[in-house]
């Protein structure tokens, strides 16, 4: 049996993060163009449920994003492949739902892109992953949108978006059409147009705890199953 797969020549997101803070119209447009594809995942009732800037290739030579390693993906609303029990992704980017073993959501990847463009823009997690402990340690939304204005003071509607792709509850984040246009609106206060404002989530939340039982420390940057 061959399993045949398109070969992808790029580099990844994570590549070009190790850059540093980027151009503000560079995170936009990479962040619209994720959202499309997300997009088109989601159309199809697909959950990818490990975003993160390892599985998203820039296609050379233009560095259009393709998402990649769909091996955690999943059906929205069945239970197909689906262990109750597992609590799937990578720490630093699984929403608080997915360590709740929730079952598979278009919302679980919307927050991950919002923790990818938070850490793009302000270059460290929006969550605290200690090292030996069980529980990740969320930070204040009202911390986060300040670091976010800080890294960002040229462009409100990054910080605004970012912030509601992190929100804890997952009906209040938008969809990847809705991410997308905000991002097209975020280029054009960039180019020049008319800045817009968007409300952002300010209760705080505490993530849920891993189960005890599980044996071994999160590690932040790995996919696990747990």
């Amino acid at each position: 049996i061959y399993l045949v797969e398109e070969y992808i020549r790029g580099r990844t997101l994570r590549d070009l993060m190790r850059g540093g803070k980027p151009e503000l119209k560079l995170a936009a447009g990479k962040t619209r163009l994720i959202c499309e594809a997300l997009d088109a995942l989601h159309r199809e009732n697909v959950v990818h449920r490990d975003i993160k800037p390892e599985n998203i290739m820039l296609r050379d030579p233009e560095g259009t994003p393709v998402l990649v390693d769909l091996g955690l993906a999943h059906l929205a609303g069945s239970d197909q492949g689906f262990d109750a029990a597992a609590i799937l992704g990578t720490p630093a980017y699984m929403a608080p739902e997915q360590y709740e073993a929730a079952p598979g959501n278009p919302k679980m990847d919307m927050y991950a892109l919002g923790a990818i463009l938070y850490e793009w823009l302000v270059g460290s997690h929006p969550i605290e992953l200690v090292g030996g402990e069980r529980r990740p340690r969320p930070i204040a939304p009202s911390e986060l949108r300040s670091r976010l204005e800080k890294a960002t003071p040229a462009c409100p509607e990054l910080p605004a978006l970012c912030l509601q792709l992190l929100d804890p509850e997952p009906q209040r984040r938008p969809s990847a059409r809705t991410a997308g246009s905000l991002c097209e609106q975020a280029l054009s206060s960039l180019e020049g147009g008319s800045v817009l404002r968007f409300d952002c989530p300010t209760t705080s939340w505490l993530m849920p705890g891993v189960p005890e039982n599980l044996a071994g420390p999160l590690v932040t940057d790995e996919t696990q199953i747990l």
